[in-house]
């Protein structure tokens, strides 16, 4: 599989939220064990996240400022958070989320790499976003 994707040694790790973000957020961002102690990210991808598009769902997209905290916590700094998304709407919250966070920086850099998502083929266009950690 590390072959298939390009991405070899590479820790992926799911956020099952069907109880909501406080779910993901007790998962990840506690010591749950999701990761081991000491762990420190090297890069995150948030690739074409659920966009939750009802203003009354918007409670449950994961890029909010407490999730954002809690990868901050397992990111060293200058590691990067790498967004994609389809939905436009999203782009447009999370770029704000981000840039009002004291955790992360918008920084004007290329995406990576490219390997063609289901999701990016499915879709009509994507924006993407780099930020780095503080």
């Amino acid at each position: 599989m590390a072959g298939k994707s390009k991405l070899s040694g590479t820790l992926f790790a799911i956020l099952m939220a069907s109880a909501g973000l406080g779910t993901a957020m007790a998962e990840f961002g506690g010591n749950a064990g999701l990761l081991p102690a000491g762990t420190e990210l090297a890069a995150i991808y948030v690739l074409f996240p659920d966009p939750w598009p009802k203003a009354r769902h918007h409670k449950h997209r994961l890029l909010q400022p407490e999730f954002l905290g809690a990868i901050a916590r397992r990111a060293g700094l200058g590691t990067r958070l790498y967004f994609r998304t389809d939905h436009e709407p999203y782009f447009v919250d999370t770029a704000a989320a981000l840039r009002s966070h004291p955790d992360w920086q918008l920084v004007d850099e290329p995406w990576p790499f490219e390997e063609r998502t289901v999701f990016q083929a499915r879709a009509p266009s994507f924006r993407s976003l780099v930020a780095t950690r503080k």
